[in-house]
């Protein structure tokens, strides 16, 4: 499988008063490492007649991260439909398991209602069956 690799480091504004890492921050995340996956197979982000929406999220935590924290995030593609696809997202600090999620997103068209329009090839390539 194809699965893309993305470094963040954890500042004081992704934590709480403990400097615990707030536990939907790392939907953003996720999102910044989607964005960057993307990106890397030739998709402009301010391209409106294909745009990608969360439909479903599906996270677990394991533990948790806290300040300044090395966070990896592995991002991986497991499904590829018409207008839809499936991306499972891991991250860790060092090897030790932070969270993991199953996130569903649909391609749509901003400019044309939102409606749903299929998956550019070079997001479908990043999709490697095994």
């Amino acid at each position: 499988m194809n699965t893309h690799h993305l470094a963040i480091r954890v500042y004081y504004e992704d934590t709480d008063a403990a400097d615990i890492v707030y536990h939907a921050n790392y939907l953003r995340f996720a999102e910044r490492a989607r964005v960057e996956y993307f990106r890397q197979a030739g998709h402009d982000i301010t391209d409106k007649s294909c745009a990608f929406a969360v439909v479903a999220v599906n996270i677990q935590y394991h533990t948790s991260a806290v300040l300044d924290d090395q966070l990896n995030i592995h991002s991986t593609i497991t499904r590829v439909g018409n207008s839809s696809l499936d991306v499972e997202q891991v991250i860790d600090v060092e090897g030790k398991k932070i969270c993991s999620m199953k996130i569903t997103l649909v391609c749509f068209n901003v400019h044309q209602n939102k409606t749903p329009v299929p998956v550019p090839d070079y997001i479908r390539a990043l999709h490697r069956p095994v």
